[in-house]
């Protein structure tokens, strides 16, 4: 058996041995033979127009259908490698998969311009090239490290929040545990109006399941007790897209993966879909989006009245009015207390997936609503400090 590099190895910055799949010999492949600094694109799929120097292998290596070989005496082959990953030709294949749906033909790559100066000139831009890319990897090193000190940062933050160790406890404010009595007689009243309906009884949160000790004036509570309609998602229906001029906005868990709502790169449904979803979900202002599907756990807050829809992999949470701030609510939801929760019940191979009846029972900390108010103004004074960010 052989190996045969295939559009799937791509993948990776790198074509690692041990990915490539081996495949019964056969004379027809020795036409195809790759040898070392051969350098190698994809010309289709979704890593179109992605490029490989190849290494030096113990092993013999030959070429599948839709990968393109280049093999040059004439070219420094690093020279012609950084050519091929350079702004030009990246555009020509952009444009080109615009055009015929991800895919690149050899007759396009065949009339690839590329600069042609003195061979000593490709060996100075090499090595110009080669110093400042090393510079860029180890600026790349210190801002992933930077950015894992954030986060670090931010989280402990959020954790210190939930625990009451932000801001000081207030006796006149009140206790968690009148707030969550209102809550219990508002939502009686909401299910006496017709308004919402009533839900399955929740497990009562026993002392030995609490993460941590919360101050004497907050209460341990599930988070389906402070919403004030049903926790539930988004359309389960494969979505009918349109235009963005025809449609409505359409968003899903691969929108909120920031801890915000990213508008930029949203889809857009029909308007006869969305009047169908809007019936049963209608998002709006101070809702929480859940993500359930994907990347689990983080949650963004709809800050404006503008109508969309939401797919399956969101969940919404509604605070219950003037008793839950919505962004205190937020940052429970997207701290260390509630991510470890769902972590714990994450299902299926692959894709993970929150269920439902796991968000509604998450446990939750809950302070009067004037300290969810002082909360939130204090993390909201701390974490630009944490990104670097002037006050």
């Amino acid at each position: 058996a052989v190996r045969v590099i295939r559009i799937s190895d791509f993948n990776n910055d790198k074509l690692l041995d041990d990915e490539i799949k081996k495949y019964p010999y056969s004379n027809v492949l020795d036409a195809y033979e790759i040898f070392e600094n051969d350098i190698l694109m994809c010309m289709t799929g979704g890593t179109v127009g992605k490029t490989c120097l190849f290494p030096k292998l113990s092993y013999r290596c030959f070429l599948n259908q839709r990968v393109a070989l280049f093999r040059t005496e004439h070219l420094e082959i690093n020279y012609l490698y950084y050519v091929l990953k350079s702004a030009n030709i990246l555009k020509i294949i952009n444009d080109t998969k615009r055009s015929t749906n991800d895919n690149i033909s050899m007759k396009i790559i065949g009339e690839f311009d590329i600069p042609f100066p003195p061979l000593e000139e490709q060996k100075r831009i090499v090595a110009k090239l080669d110093e400042i890319f090393a510079e860029l990897d180890k600026i790349d090193e210190k801002q992933t490290r930077l950015a894992t000190i954030q986060e670090k940062m931010e989280a402990k933050i959020l954790k210190l929040a939930i625990q009451g160790k932000l801001v000081e406890q207030r006796s006149e404010e009140g206790t968690g545990e009148e707030l969550f009595k209102i809550i219990q007689e508002e939502k009686q009243e909401l299910i006496k109006q017709g308004k919402i309906k009533k839900e399955k009884r929740l497990p009562v949160i026993e002392e030995n399941e609490v993460p941590f000790k919360i101050p004497l004036t907050w209460k341990w509570v599930r988070l389906s007790d402070i919403c004030e309609i049903p926790i539930t998602d988004g359309t389960h229906q494969t979505p009918t897209y349109s235009s963005k001029d025809e449609g409505v906005p359409f968003i899903s868990s691969k929108d909120v993966t920031t801890k915000a709502i990213n508008w930029n790169n949203i889809k857009y449904i029909t308007k006869d879909l969305h009047k169908e979803l809007y019936k049963r979900i209608a998002p709006q202002k101070n809702d929480i989006l859940l993500a359930k599907n994907g990347t689990t756990g983080v949650a963004a807050l709809v800050e404006d009245d503008r109508v969309f829809d939401i797919y399956v992999t969101l969940a919404v949470l509604r605070p219950i009015r003037n008793l839950i701030y919505p962004k205190f609510l937020l940052n429970v939801v997207n701290s260390p207390v509630c991510k470890g929760q769902f972590n714990e019940h994450l299902i299926g191979i692959g894709v993970p997936n929150l269920h439902l009846n796991v968000i509604k029972e998450v446990m939750i900390p809950l302070p009067p609503f004037e300290e969810q108010k002082r909360i939130v103004a204090k993390i909201e004074e701390l974490l630009p400090l944490c990104r670097g960010n002037k006050i």
